[in-house]
Formats: C-alpha cells, sequence, structure tokens
C-alpha cells in the first residue's frame, strides 16, 4: 500500500504542479498540495471545454494497461498509477496534464 500512496502523491503534485500552469500569487509561488482534497478536480466538461477551447492539455489514463486497450480517450497516454513515479519523466512539460481513472 505504501508504494501505491506514494505514486498516487507523485502524481498529485505533478498535475497540481502542472494546472498550476506555473503562476504566482501575490505572497509568492503557490503551495504544493499536501492533501488529495487539495488538487483541483475536474468534469469531464471542463476538460472538453479546455480542449474545444484550444488549450493543449494532455490526457493521461491511469487504468490498467488492458482496460487502456479496450477503451481509451483518443490520444490519451497509457501510464497505470502504479507507474506514475517511474515514468513521471514522460509527462510533458508544457501542457496541463488531466489524469483520469474509472
Amino acid at each position: 500500500m505504501k508504494a501505491y500512496s506514494r505514486a498516487l502523491l507523485v502524481a498529485l503534485f505533478g498535475i497540481t504542479l502542472l494546472l498550476a500552469g506555473c503562476s504566482k500569487s501575490a505572497a509568492g509561488e503557490q503551495p504544493i498540495p499536501t492533501e488529495q482534497s487539495q488538487v483541483p478536480r475536474l468534469t469531464p466538461k471542463e476538460v472538453k471545454d479546455m480542449l474545444d477551447g484550444g488549450q493543449e492539455v494532455a490526457i493521461v489514463d491511469t487504468r490498467s494497461r488492458g482496460s487502456w486497450e479496450t477503451l481509451r480517450v483518443a490520444g490519451a497516454l497509457s501510464i497505470p498509477l502504479a507507474e506514475i513515479e517511474s515514468r513521471h519523466a514522460e509527462l510533458p512539460k508544457d501542457k496541463q496534464i488531466v489524469l483520469y481513472c474509472t
């Protein structure tokens, strides 16, 4: 369970940094979330609106590889949650990242 929790925290940390867009607050950099409840959540409609609006968004499917092969969002990158920590370098640095699972 520790490996799963650590991978989840790494994923949440990375997503939050990317969703924040490296923006600064008046007091300096935005704080790094330390709890899952602090990570922004988006609805499918919000993600669709981002894509329709021309925003550069990378969609990462964190389900198992088998689930990804069965049905997936077109263009989504498959990185199962248990692999996020070891494969984080594959995530684009120039786009917002949206992770999804079921």
